[in-house]
């Protein structure tokens, strides 16, 4: 199961792509996210920090950028090490995000109502649309 598939230079630049475009997501990301939203205080202190749902920059494009770019990450990763194990652990990891981003669309579904669903029918919630 850890089956070594060798060195690969195509795939050591594919995944070095996929970490300097994460890079430059996380850089978009941080115009958008406090670091106070970031520590998840307004879900703990909601009356102190108020939520607001983010819809333009990068949350244009896609619902859930933060999660993609951690797949796009760990496959960059995968792609670099090139081992059986590293492949499975990201689709793992994939199955386990779509579960909380079902949990957390409920969430937000039931704390935005009618804006939420209005954003869920514009922007795709992983893969951007390559037309608007």
């Amino acid at each position: 199961m850890t089956n070594d598939y060798g060195t690969n230079y195509t795939l050591i630049v594919l995944g070095v792509v996929c970490l300097v475009a994460t890079s430059r997501m996380r850089l978009a990301l941080h115009k958008h996210l406090s670091i106070k939203t970031l520590l998840g205080l307004p879900e703990i202190a909601p009356d102190r920090y108020p939520r607001m749902l983010i819809t333009d920059g990068i949350y244009a494009r896609v619902r859930h950028p933060r999660y993609v770019q951690l797949l796009i990450a760990l496959l960059g990763y995968a792609l670099i090490a090139n081992y059986l194990v590293s492949y499975l652990v990201t689709a793992l990891w994939f199955s386990g995000i779509y579960v909380i981003v079902v949990l957390e669309e409920r969430e937000l579904r039931a704390h935005f109502g009618a804006a939420y669903d209005d954003y869920c029918r514009k922007t795709p919630r992983f893969l951007p649309r390559l037309r608007r």
